[in-house]
């Protein structure tokens, strides 16, 4: 407020959209630019994570930070820096774009990408973390390359512990990819063959599968697809893909949410030109392959900015979508009960 830099908010609202506890700041030190907020619950422990920008330049300027609060926003700790482990020792050089997810036994996974030199490229990471927000062991990483960068990372737990990684891998010569590693398998793999290329990937976990989520290419348009993946003891699969969207439109940043009975939805974007998107939803029914209900316009023309739109459940057809409106630096959060027949 009132300079270049953004800070990390949050609230909590009731089913009936009354403010139940009011916007705070999240950052115990909100120096710096700080975006991309990221929110978990296990029990009654919060975990928010951002990423931040000390503007210092060099190579440990972008770092993840994350901070516990309990579901009033009480605060459990001060704001930390993630300083994820490989081969025992922390990685200080930049770490950038997180996602959550909470474990079987209610404790946290942060996955992202950081810096790793030897290799001079970002790569995808996912590191284990107790309820309380420490470090547990080495982060888990599909292993990183020579000449290829690694973004855009998404994160999954299946109801037995396995981490599920989702990510873009990008060489220096040749066509971004979607690809997938399941880290009760000894293999990544490309999520689907036969794209001109794929990118900006979710994954979720179900009681009894797991699915992704990505934007696709060929020859004769721009959709996304939803993927049932499978896991065995040398990787991961895909065993059935579902496409959606429309001829001649690009769709893309999914994000994927489910209910307490296994329903799933997505919420996504349509590109109406640039940066300037439609906002929709749709209900999945799980399966090999899922399905896809009718899309549900959520917003329209004039649309909303490229900036990644966030799902829950709230009860039997309604669910909750955050987005945001308008132009920098004059942002709004939008929230909106969504009825996703």
């Amino acid at each position: 407020p009132g300079g270049g830099d953004f800070d990390v908010w949050a609230t909590r609202v009731g089913c009936g959209g009354e403010s139940l506890v009011a916007p705070f700041l999240v950052q115990e030190a909100p120096e710096g630019n700080d975006i991309d907020p990221e929110l978990a619950i296990a029990g009654d422990a919060m975990l928010v994570a951002w990423q931040t920008d000390d503007g210092t330049g060099g190579t440990d300027n972008l770092q993840i930070r994350y901070r516990l609060f309990d579901r009033e926003g009480t605060p459990r700790s001060g704001d930390r820096t993630l300083h994820s482990l490989r081969m025992g020792a922390p990685i200080t050089d930049n770490h950038m774009m997180p996602k959550l997810a909470v474990t079987p036994d209610g404790d946290f996974v942060v996955a992202g990408i950081r810096a790793v030199e030897e290799v001079g490229r970002f790569a995808a990471f996912a590191q284990p973390l107790s309820a309380s927000g420490d470090l547990v062991g080495d982060a888990l990483e599909p292993g990183p390359e020579m000449e290829v960068t690694q973004s855009n990372v998404a994160v999954a737990v299946t109801p037995d512990g396995t981490v599920w990684l989702t990510w873009d891998r990008q060489p220096d010569m040749g066509a971004s990819e979607t690809w997938m590693r399941s880290f009760g398998g000894d293999t990544s793999e490309r999520v689907l063959d036969g794209l001109d290329t794929s990118a900006g990937s979710d994954v979720i976990a179900t009681d009894d599968a797991v699915y992704a989520a990505f934007t696709g290419e060929t020859a004769i348009g721009t959709d996304l697809r939803l993927v049932a993946l499978s896991a065995s003891p040398r990787g991961a699969t895909t065993v059935g893909t579902t496409t959606v969207g429309t001829a001649r439109r690009v769709e893309s940043s999914p994000r994927w949410a489910q209910g307490p009975d296994g329903q799933l939805a997505l919420a996504f974007f349509r590109q109406i030109r640039g940066f300037t998107m439609e906002l929709l939803a749709v209900s999945v029914t799980p399966g090999s392959p899922p399905t896809a209900a009718e899309p549900v316009l959520v917003q329209g023309s004039p649309g909303v900015p490229a900036y990644q739109p966030a799902l829950t459940h709230v009860s039997g057809d309604w669910w909750f979508l955050a987005h945001a409106e308008g132009d920098s630096p004059d942002f709004r959060l939008i929230g909106r009960f969504v009825e996703l027949p």
